[in-house]
């Protein structure tokens, strides 16, 4: 996972946007460090997890040797083993440093930068304590200061949160203060996030927006609750995207359960999520990824189909008894299926599950159990099956267009404006041969 947030100075709003990943940026003076354009990364936040540590930061004024970057963390982040100076990159303007332009101390907690190397106003730097600096999460979850400087005098503080759970995938959070737009102190909202699908989403002072973003069975519904209390249900849209947003949520750490249906009613394995929210902000959280839904039907006298819905052209591996079957690719409409044959099985009871692939977490569909039942008086199997089968209705859909997207047309648009261009040049040559003088020879001078 990797928390990340920019900021710009030309946009008022990203003022509090440059707090990503969960911190706020107390706006100190600074010498030769402009925290408003401050950015800190950690691509892991679990408790008792090793995560690598990024700061990057514009300089306001010349870079001198001897000037140093400090970075203090509190007591509940441990370092495993003692870091050196090749566990730490330093960049200006992109340009790795070699290890005589800078040098790397530490004293207890607190890990110090001195360049050995000057910069112009103005320089891009980025310093990145990788993983080999073996800096262990805190224990308990909570949020945590750390401490920023420059030339030993304190700049800014980033608040970092650290999350009890393995699940989480945010990609940005403010805390803090709201800014409000629209000019003057008394005009406009608090715009937490100006790129909050596509809108910008205004409220109160003390309200809290939290938007997840994820995907599904096209068609389909998803339904939210937190902390057990069920919020709502939203659809999902042909491409198998769906929208959640929730507001006047308290803070503190909640759990959100994500549960969607396909078209059939069918449900996906619970997806489960715990935040820690703040006084007051934005949360946006994406690539909320339900798992596939699964069906199983006769087929035929004495067959059976595998069936169910996840996102479009997604590739899936079925198991039976724990026992890979075959893999399957969705169609347009996100739904797979696989046939077999009753006679390779046992009579008895089974259980069969699906594995969406390439996605971070093995999502599976859960356990779905079906029985087969020995035919009376006859070497057959069956399956035993109550209801109405389906498959064959949503085999016969209509698979969905794919979207329209103008940069299809570009090489028709080529292709036209290359052949006009052609047969212009064409009817000037006719034109340019029929209307010279027939008397005129090419080679008289």
């Amino acid at each position: 996972m990797m928390f990340h947030a920019k900021v710009y100075l030309w946009r008022t709003i990203f003022f509090t946007a440059l707090m990503s990943v969960f911190f706020g940026i107390s706006p100190k003076d600074a010498f030769g460090l402009d925290i408003q354009n401050l950015d800190y990364q950690m691509n892991n936040q679990i408790v008792n997890n090793i995560s690598e540590h990024t700061i990057t930061f514009d300089s306001v004024s010349p870079i001198a040797i001897g000037n140093s970057l400090s970075i203090t963390f509190p007591n509940e982040f441990t370092f495993n083993t003692t870091p050196v100076q090749s566990d730490v990159e330093v960049r200006v303007n992109g340009v790795l440093l070699g290890s005589s332009e800078w040098s790397f101390s530490k004293s207890l907690n607190t890990l110090f930068i001195a360049f050995q190397t000057t910069a112009a106003p103005g320089s891009d730097v980025e310093v990145t304590l990788t993983q080999d600096v073996d800096l262990m999460n805190p224990a308990a979850h909570d949020n945590y200061d750390i401490n920023l400087g420059v030339n030993s005098s304190f700049v800014a503080t980033a608040e970092v949160w650290i999350f009890p759970e393995s699940n989480i995938t945010v990609s940005a959070a403010v805390l803090g203060e709201p800014v409000v737009v629209g000019g003057g102190s008394g005009g406009g909202g608090s715009c937490y996030n100006c790129f909050f699908n596509d809108t910008q989403p205004f409220f109160d002072e003390q309200g809290i927006i939290i938007s997840f973003k994820g995907f599904s069975a096209p068609r389909g519904t998803v339904q939210l609750s937190i902390d057990d209390y069920f919020v709502g249900t939203t659809s999902v849209d042909n491409a198998g995207v769906f929208l959640i947003s929730v507001d006047n949520v308290s803070s503190g750490f909640h759990t959100f359960e994500f549960v969607g249906l396909d078209q059939n009613g069918v449900e996906t394995s619970p997806y489960i999520l715990t935040l820690s929210v703040g006084d007051r902000g934005f949360v946006y959280a994406n690539d909320v990824f339900l798992s596939p839904t699964i069906t199983v039907e006769p087929r035929g006298d004495y067959g059976l189909v595998l069936y169910g819905y996840t996102v479009p052209y997604a590739e899936l591996d079925l198991n039976i008894d724990g026992y890979l079957i075959g893999t399957v690719v969705a169609n347009g409409n996100g739904l797979y299926f696989f046939e077999t044959l009753l006679d390779q099985f046992e009579i008895g009871e089974h259980t069969l599950e699906s594995f969406l692939k390439g996605t971070i977490k093995n999502l599976s569909s859960g356990e779905k159990t079906f029985i087969i039942d020995p035919v009376f008086n006859s070497d057959q199997k069956q399956l035993q099956f109550i209801g109405d089968p389906l498959f064959d209705v949503l085999l016969n859909q209509p698979q969905q267009e794919e979207t329209f997207s103008l940069t299809d047309t570009i090489p028709y648009a080529i292709s036209f404006i290359f052949g006009a261009f052609i047969l212009w040049g064409g009817i000037r040559i006719r034109y340019h041969v029929k209307n010279r003088d027939p008397y005129i020879s090419d080679y008289e001078d």
